[in-house]
């Protein structure tokens, strides 16, 4: 669980967040939606620990963000920014290895081995596994980067909460990459996983979201311009169905 508490982030003479209060439950996926330039990807360099806030706190479990050590987050949480920029001649099956840096200490070779077949898998690209990541087309470079995020917790332990945190993880994706996305979320949140990602499309928002939260101008707002042709999108709490029957 994540929970966000009168958080807001000054830099300069700039108010990039304000007044932001959220929990983020396990077992749940939580989608941020907005324009462009509302806060979301503020918001998740905050998540991911990449900033901090100026006023207000973030909780993870129940404690707070920065007293988690980086051993220890990087087991519990994966995320995905926005944009992931590789300068080297990496295979598919390379880059989704890289998912399994925080745990090679932990099991022996076999277990990521198997580990990143079945990380591959869920996202239908072994059959690309040898092919070099920097000739991929963008959906699939965008499919790599999900498995590489997913290997980082695909054999996680069940009696500790993890969170997936991705930024724009539909951005590139075609329909078969979608459906891909759908299935390991539902797989995740089984496990009790605390998933949170942003989505500017607001239908994409809706086709995945149990909670939604609607960023404009830096913070939450119950009232939008930000809208769907079946109206528009306010924070809230619901089921998976209903939160598709608005879709």
């Amino acid at each position: 669980m994540i929970e966000v508490m009168d958080v807001t982030v000054v830099r300069g003479d700039r108010v990039l967040l304000w007044d932001l209060n959220a929990t983020m439950p396990d077992g749940a996926v939580t989608v941020i939606t907005g324009r462009a330039s509302s806060g979301k990807s503020d918001l998740m360099r905050l998540l991911r620990r990449e900033t901090s806030p100026t006023q207000g706190e973030i909780l993870l479990d129940r404690l707070p963000l920065g007293m988690w050590g980086a051993s220890q987050l990087s087991l519990r949480c994966a995320s995905l920014p926005q944009r992931s920029v590789l300068h080297f001649p990496f295979s598919v099956r390379d880059v989704v290895d890289l998912g399994r840096i925080p745990r090679y200490s932990l099991h022996p070779l076999d277990v990521h081995l198997r580990v990143v077949e079945e990380a591959l898998d869920w996202f239908d690209i072994r059959p690309l596994a040898r092919e070099p990541y920097a000739s991929l087309s963008a959906a699939d470079q965008k499919r790599v980067q999900l498995a590489r995020v997913l290997a980082q917790v695909l054999d996680a332990s069940g009696e500790l909460p993890l969170h997936w945190l991705l930024d724009e993880p539909t951005a590139h994706l075609d329909e078969a990459g979608l459906g891909a996305l759908e299935r390991v979320v539902a797989m995740l949140t089984q496990r009790r996983a605390c998933v949170v990602f942003t989505a500017r499309d607001p239908r994409l928002a809706t086709r995945f979201a149990e909670q939604l939260l609607v960023m404009e101008g830096g913070t939450f707002v119950s009232e939008s311009a930000h809208a769907t042709p079946m109206g528009v999108l306010a924070p809230r709490r619901s089921t998976r169905n209903s939160a598709r029957g608005n879709a």
